[in-house]
């Protein structure tokens, strides 16, 4: 006889409505194809059509080929398994430089299975005790706060005002943190059409929570998801290039192609150049030492 199990013995993320709120959405886009949800941040249909994967097959390994691989060569890049951070990451780095001004070298970038898979990886790396915390702009995108919530660490709200998020107000909420005797190790913000609000944090906003950020001793979470795709000619710097154009390295940047090329594919990516040195002052980069955590989730 097949044993029965309490649901309310299983982990709170499993009953989680916010964490449900995900497959709903997708439920509800596979049962009705034709209605147009704001809600899941779901590409439009139209923009894809299957015979474009044989094309970027094809792109990719002419690529490959202008390298040098040998034909067996890049059958192994494509099918077996490979550097658990990725094999593109020198292609996400160019594309950074090219669209973002975000200077970075190709060992700094993970690959991932999606944002969210970067968003578990960053987190558990970045808290290693109890009274780790992270701050994140409130409303929230459920998939960070649902991610936080598997791992057991704590999120603590930083209210968005009217016209985005408030770097004197995290500033705040660090220093309470703090007092408390917690350790706020990362901010998590959207800047470019924020996740629920669409609100967008201006220049001057962006530059002040990097100082912020420095003075309270906080990495940033950078997610950008929507930075690509504004309605008009509004320059939006990302935080990461503002961050690096300082000479700073204080912002982890989270980003995807979920929303641009082949969403089902699940291609995200980290861009984590921070410097992690150990014990024996071995000097590291972060992508690299986060490549751990990685390897026990998609191998």
């Amino acid at each position: 006889m097949t044993a029965e199990l309490r649901r309310e013995d299983l982990h709170v993320a499993v009953r989680d409505p916010a964490a449900a709120s995900m497959n709903f959405l997708n439920e509800v886009a596979a049962r009705f194809p034709d209605a147009v949800s704001l809600a899941a941040g779901r590409p439009y249909d139209g923009f894809y059509v299957a015979d474009d994967v044989e094309r970027y097959l094809r792109v990719y390994r002419d690529h490959l080929a202008g390298t040098g691989l040998s034909a067996s060569a890049i059958d192994r890049t494509l099918l077996q398994y490979g550097r658990t951070n990725g094999v593109i990451g020198d292609l996400i780095a160019r594309t950074l430089a090219v669209d973002e001004g975000i200077e970075v070298p190709a060992e700094a970038v993970m690959v991932t299975a999606g944002c969210q898979e970067a968003m578990i990886v960053a987190l558990r790396g970045l808290c290693a005790g109890p009274d780790d915390v992270v701050l994140a702009v409130e409303p929230c995108y459920v998939g960070f706060t649902g991610a936080a919530r598997i791992l057991g660490i704590e999120v603590v709200p930083v209210p968005e005002v009217a016209d985005g998020l408030d770097p004197e107000a995290v500033l705040r909420v660090a220093r309470e943190v703090r007092a408390s005797g917690r350790r706020a190790r990362a901010l998590y913000v959207v800047p470019n059409f924020a996740n629920p609000s669409g609100v967008s944090m201006a220049v001057a906003a962006r530059r002040r929570l990097l100082e912020v950020a420095s003075e309270a001793g906080l990495l940033i979470l950078e997610d950008d998801p929507y930075g690509l795709f504004g309605l008009d000619d509004e320059a939006r710097p990302t935080l990461k290039a503002l961050d690096g154009a300082a000479g700073g390295r204080s912002v982890i940047y989270l980003g995807s192609f979920a929303k641009s090329v082949f969403p089902g594919a699940r291609v995200g990516f980290l861009v984590a150049d921070q410097v992690v040195v150990d014990g024996a002052g071995r000097r590291t980069l972060l992508a690299e030492e986060l490549s751990t955590v990685k390897s026990m989730v998609t191998v």
